[in-house]
């Protein structure tokens, strides 16, 4: 009987060794801990080595926040887009949301300090297209190296397909698949509020060149239905959709926010697995105690991060 037991244990130390760890077990988050607490309020991140890009609504301001030193560095005031949503039951009507943001792979020039910096934007009440405007950032140096200020200049603006019931692109938010340069939407079918909505879908777009092959620069682009790439349902609910980012070959997002009785959406973290095309995580983060809402998400020294509007960014253990 001894002998038997230590047969079977053998070979499930061996099946275990054999089997890839993703197959095995998807993910488990074990907790998360507060990183910093001195940040400003904001609708979303984007992170560059150890640069923290802190994004408002209306794109009024960008502020700078240095992850190493744990301190913010500048606020730069800029001219708030004051253009509105027109359907009746939306909160926040900005059009200028801003509410995903994440840095590209490519550079206005070559010796740009950062890559291009693209914010995603609502459904324009005209023609339906969401879009992504993107900024170019160039810093302003100190007597020691260090960056003190900073200007961030329009650059090109990336309109997605009109949105229709059957293409989803209802108020994407855009991440951007670095390694494979692509964007990849999670988005709902309606930029309308309802209390239904109970599905996410993950779209993925090319990302456009910011120059055509004669080397012009490309300041509008219009994608459409055709240049869908691939595209997956999450059996998720779509509200209250807030910052994400990919890491490897995950897509980690959130969605919800305290306080919104009215939608009554939890905070959750999901990870997608863009590969599998599988979802791997969905866990009601607000359960563990998280109390404040994730406007942006981020990868820094390999953690994934959330910066919050109640001036803290938490950091995620998986």
């Amino acid at each position: 009987m001894k002998r038997s037991r230590t047969l079977l244990l053998l070979s499930l130390l061996m099946f275990s060794l054999l089997v890839p760890r993703s197959a095995r077990a998807d993910i488990r988050l074990r907790g998360f801990d507060v990183y910093a607490s001195n940040i400003r309020g904001h609708q979303s991140s984007a992170v560059y080595g150890h640069y923290l890009f802190l994004v408002g609504k209306k794109l009024a301001y960008i502020t700078l926040y240095d992850l190493k030193e744990r301190k913010q560095i500048y606020t730069l005031k800029l001219k708030a887009h004051e253009e509105t949503l027109t359907p009746q039951g939306i909160v926040g009507g900005d059009l200028y949301h801003c509410n995903q943001s994440n840095f590209g792979p490519e550079r206005y020039a070559k010796d740009d300090a950062f890559p291009l910096l693209y914010i995603s934007q609502r459904n324009r009440p005209k023609d339906g297209r969401a879009f992504c405007v993107a900024l170019r950032i160039q810093p302003s140096y100190g007597d020691k190296g260090q960056i003190k200020s900073f200007t961030a200049e329009e650059i090109q603006t990336v309109y997605f397909p009109a949105l229709t019931d059957s293409n989803t692109m209802g108020t994407p938010n855009v991440a951007i698949d670095l390694k494979h340069k692509q964007f990849v939407a999670y988005c709902r079918n309606t930029h309308k509020l309802a209390p239904d909505y109970d599905m996410t879908h993950i779209v993925r777009y090319p990302l456009p060149s910011l120059r055509d092959a004669q080397g012009q620069l490309r300041t509008e682009v219009y994608l459409n239905d055709s240049d869908e790439i691939s595209r997956f349902p999450l059996h998720t609910h779509a509200m209250l959709s807030q910052g994400g980012c990919i890491k490897g070959n995950r897509l980690y997002f959130f969605q919800g926010a305290p306080g919104k009785a009215k939608i009554k959406r939890p905070v959750n973290l999901y990870v997608v697995d863009l590969k599998r095309q599988k979802l791997l995580l969905n866990t009601n983060i607000a359960n563990l105690g998280f109390d404040a809402e994730p406007e942006g998400c981020f990868v820094y020294r390999g953690h994934i991060m959330t910066s919050t509007n109640g001036k803290r960014i938490f950091r995620m253990r998986f």
